[in-house]
């Protein structure tokens, strides 16, 4: 059989010591009765080794034929090649043992485990806020944004260390111009990451570098609080399941669930994890964000609990707080007062923030 490369990608996503995640979409093809069942396929080794055994999964149209695929048993600080693919086909993944694959037009990449030293240095490259016009049902951007990535794959080559790639927020921007054509439909908002991750810079850096991602307000709507979600809530809807599906999925906080009758849908976006000498605490400051109560809200209790006590941690590692906003007031929504508070953990000086 036959298979073809992933159509978006394919995305490195967390990876750690003995385990990494490979992201990729197939495509929608009419069949007889609706669309024809889409599969990954995808398989990992050692640089320098044999493929072992194909790991097939599903990619199915309500996630835009997007998937995931888990790799674990692997080795710390170690080089893998891996191929990532789709096809068709009328039966479950089960019933397909003993398929010889042709594997020549799979799309293919590289990456490196985490260290399993919690001193190992580390290196990564982080950034927000990539404008691509998307004007009504037209595209207007070229490649010159493109060459960012360009730019950062060219100093890897070169032997620049870059163990990480932090996507800190508006990975799309859903608003063309803020307040023309915005994308409401579900769609719009597939069509948007295809046109954003599809780029062939960004994506060759993606396909070798595990890269973390956290959304902003141009995901959703430009200066979007949850107060405007009782307003537009299919609008918020659509955003959102456009964003699990390219986003949060191949990232730490969502964990799929082993059993298939059970949801594994993800019911908070910020997550944690870890690097080598590293710690990272990446925050949702949008859909957790309130201006309408007293006092306003830019994260649930429940994130700032977990926020406090990671600063507490006495683990020996740097800590790294990801946000796509300031910590600091904005005062035109008036979220009033921070408090900071300096003390002692571990022997170093920590810094708790409470809004």
């Amino acid at each position: 059989m036959k298979l073809n490369p992933v159509t978006v990608g394919p995305i490195v996503g967390v990876t750690t010591p003995t385990s990494t995640r490979i992201w990729g979409r197939g495509e929608f093809t009419p069949g007889g009765t609706g669309p024809r069942r889409c599969f990954g396929i995808a398989r990992i080794a050692k640089e320098g080794s044999d493929y072992g055994d194909p790991i097939l999964f599903k990619m199915l149209p309500h996630f835009d034929y997007t998937g995931i695929v888990d790799f674990t048993g692997l080795e710390p600080q170690v080089i893998y090649n891996y191929q990532i693919g789709y096809f068709f086909a009328e039966v479950e993944p089960e019933n397909l043992s003993g398929v010889d694959y042709d594997w020549t037009k799979a799309s293919s990449g590289q990456l490196t485990t985490s260290p399993a030293d919690s001193s190992a240095p580390l290196s990564f490259v982080f950034g927000s806020c990539r404008y691509l016009l998307r004007f009504g049902w037209f595209s207007f951007f070229d490649g010159r944004g493109d060459k960012t990535f360009r730019s950062i794959t060219d100093q890897i080559n070169r032997g620049a260390k870059t163990d990480l790639f932090l996507m800190c927020g508006d990975q799309i921007y859903a608003d063309d111009l803020n307040f023309l054509f915005p994308d409401k439909y579900l769609s719009e908002f597939h069509e948007r990451y295809a046109d954003a991750f599809g780029q062939p810079h960004i994506g060759h850096l993606m396909s070798r570098i595990p890269t973390y991602m956290i959304l902003d307000d141009h995901e959703i709507m430009n200066d979007w609080t949850q107060d405007q979600a009782r307003q537009d809530a299919k609008t918020f809807a659509n955003a959102i399941q456009a964003y699990h599906s390219y986003q949060v999925v191949h990232g730490p906080a969502f964990c799929p669930d082993p059993d298939p009758n059970n949801s594994s849908t993800p019911d908070r976006i910020w997550y944690t994890f870890s690097h080598g000498c590293a710690e990272f605490f990446t925050m949702d400051t949008r859909t957790e964000r309130f201006i309408e109560p007293d006092p306003p809200e830019l994260i649930s209790q429940e994130q700032m609990s977990a926020l406090k006590q990671w600063l507490t941690d006495t683990k020996d590692t740097v800590k790294f707080v990801v946000t796509s906003v300031p910590f600091f007031p904005d005062l035109r929504v008036g979220l009033g007062k921070i408090v900071f508070q300096k003390y002692r953990a571990g022997g170093r000086r920590r810094v708790a923030v409470q809004l």
